[in-house]
């Protein structure tokens, strides 16, 4: 980060995690200028807590996926139903038999 007053670079000093907001993350932050001395203070959010403030989670493995049974299947098929076709009509007979629009 560069100075706001002469351009050069930012020095962090000081972090302070900010335990006043509704959401965890924020964090006070306080840069030195390396040239000018100037000091800036800083609300920053960080998308992750620091590694060092917290505990490492746990990683859990998820639960094995059994396949779906197949004897369903099976009846289905042997019963037909899937094999029944569709009749539909078509346009052109289903536009003979409506009103005419004049009444």
């Amino acid at each position: 980060m560069r100075c706001m007053a002469c351009g050069a670079e930012m020095v962090l000093m000081n972090v302070v995690q900010d335990d006043t907001m509704a959401v965890p993350g924020f964090e006070h932050q306080t840069f030195t200028c390396s040239e000018c001395q100037d000091v800036e203070q800083r609300l920053v959010f960080t998308k992750q807590d620091r590694e060092s403030d917290t505990e490492p989670m746990l990683e859990q493995a998820a639960p094995p996926v059994a396949p779906a049974s197949t004897v369903q299947d099976e009846r289905v098929a042997a019963s037909g139903l899937l094999s029944c076709p569709v009749q539909t009509a078509s346009v052109e007979a289903t536009q003979t038999n409506l009103p005419s629009p004049s009444g």
